[in-house]
């Protein structure tokens, strides 16, 4: 059987882990949820003290970022490409589902907001890092990498990484103040 390599089974299957997420966190997880003290107002308010500015902080951004990427990458030439992909795409969604209910079950509405500046801006880079990687397994397996997809994916990956370390905890910071 051959894996279907159309944008919409791949964009489906994201979509697909989404709604799993929301109804593994609705129906579930739901009493572990409540329970959880992630976003009660003492860790949000201890977060508005911390320093992100780190080095640790910035090894630990670049690992998370860089080792997925770099599993795919390795298992670009294999006979699982394609299904791992659709795999990754799977959890990706449901990590996204999941944490978005997450949050509104602790934060109400304002978990939404609070979701939204969580992946905001480094989502804008990290989609076509990701994408680049993506299209080149599903749709240029066994083929080698040209040089302008290296240094488009390097330069989005940069940005990602550049764009979360500095940017996204000044976001995070002031949706914290706005809601206590």
């Amino acid at each position: 059987m051959k894996f279907p390599e159309t944008k919409k089974v791949l964009i489906g299957s994201i979509l697909a882990g989404f709604l799993l997420g929301i109804l593994f966190a609705d129906f579930i997880a739901d009493s572990y949820v409540v329970q959880t003290d992630l976003f009660s107002e003492y860790y949000l308010k201890e977060f508005l003290g911390e320093t992100t500015y780190t080095i640790e902080y910035g090894i630990y951004l670049t690992v998370m970022r860089i080792v997925p990427i770099i599993m795919l990458i390795a298992i670009q030439h294999t006979r699982i490409a394609k299904g791992v992909v659709w795999l990754f795409l799977l959890w990706t969604g449901f990590s996204c589902g999941l944490l978005m209910s997450v949050e509104l079950m602790n934060l109400g509405s304002a978990g939404v907001l609070f979701y939204l500046a969580g992946i905001f801006p480094q989502i804008i880079f990290l989609i076509p890092a990701y994408g680049i990687v993506i299209v080149q397994i599903t749709e240029h397996h066994g083929q080698s990498w040209n040089r302008g997809k290296i240094y488009a994916f390097l330069l989005f990956l940069v940005l990602a990484l550049f764009a979360e370390f500095f940017i996204n905890p000044i976001l995070i910071k002031a949706m914290i103040h706005l809601l206590y």
